[in-house]
């Protein structure tokens, strides 16, 4: 990133003042733009969910019964999804140096 381009997200995005770049050390501003970022992702997130609260909201006198629709079965986003875990297993060749090399350390270390 270019100095002009740091400056363009300080006292555009961060509203900072010059003197306010001058006093940040890298690793303030760098900290600053990612807060900044973590608050604008929250920001659209709860638009999101608002908009499809709202929808499912709108769709109840529609639907069979009036019960509506949960609003997780109208829009899935992103972070509604569960993560899932790697269950990728180690072969057995491959526990097997794993384990020689740690005896080998050890035996090095004493």
């Amino acid at each position: 990133m270019s100095f002009d381009q740091l400056e363009s997200v300080a006292f555009g995005w961060l509203l900072m003042t010059p003197e306010q770049l001058d006093d940040f050390t890298p690793r303030e501003l760098n900290n600053k733009l990612e807060g900044f970022e973590q608050l604008h992702q929250l920001r659209s997130r709860e638009n999101w969910e608002r908009s499809r609260m709202l929808a499912s909201t709108l769709l109840t006198p529609h639907t069979k019964g009036g019960k509506g629709v949960e609003p997780t079965k109208l829009w899935v986003f992103d972070w509604d999804k569960k993560p899932t875990k790697d269950t990728k297993r180690i072969s057995a060749e491959r526990l097997q140096y794993i384990n020689e090399k740690r005896k080998l350390i050890r035996n090095k270390k004493a």
